[in-house]
């Protein structure tokens, strides 16, 4: 439940959180240093390559594709043109993307839930002893280790998908406002003639 007023989100559990501001240039960042991260290791982010002879005698070098790869809609099927090589390098290919979507998205909602609240962490260590006996790493860093509670202890799948909707909301909402006001000192500034 979000209270608009005050700005608190209370949990299924009633632990209250109060949502704050995110700057969204951030997670843009964020999501570049790991792209950059995947490319310096290697990964393979880009699709596997064939060539095509052209006029001249020249080849062109073109990236395959689903339509190039695969002979079904359905995408189960692979052409039989390809070599066992280049099916290995679709789906390492493949494989790179999800893992570069879910790290993304999980340093992102990470990143949201450590700028956009702020809240209690209880008092006594008791739910970290349970994790650590759980097989658990609790983070040593204060914010990490309160993201990593919020998502390991408080909040459900739909809190965790609707507070981070709340928090881009309040920031969007807050952005709005701050260039409604500088519209307003610029419009101060105008030639009263012109208005």
């Amino acid at each position: 439940m979000f209270d608009r007023k005050t700005n608190i989100f209370i949990a299924n559990d009633g632990t209250e959180i109060k949502i704050k501001k995110t700057r969204p240039f951030k997670v843009q960042i964020l999501s570049g240093q790991i792209r950059d991260k995947y490319i310096a290791n290697d990964e393979p982010l880009t699709p596997p390559a064939f060539y095509v002879d052209v006029v001249g005698g020249k080849r062109q070098r073109h990236y395959h594709t689903k339509k190039t790869i695969y002979k079904d809609i359905d995408e189960r099927l692979y052409k039989d043109d390809l070599s066992d090589e280049t099916i290995q390098e679709w789906e390492a290919h493949l494989d790179a993307l999800d893992r570069l979507e879910s790290d993304i998205a999980l340093a992102n909602m990470d990143l949201i839930l450590q700028d956009g609240t702020d809240f209690e962490l209880p008092e006594n260590d008791d739910w970290i002893e349970d994790q650590e006996s759980q097989g658990f790493k609790v983070p040593e860093n204060y914010k990490k280790k309160k993201s990593h509670y919020l998502f390991t202890e408080v909040l459900e799948l739909e809190e965790t998908q609707e507070l981070v909707k709340i928090i881009m909301q309040v920031s969007q909402n807050n952005m709005e406002r701050k260039l409604e006001e500088a519209e307003a000192i610029s419009e101060s500034f105008r030639d009263p003639m012109e208005k």
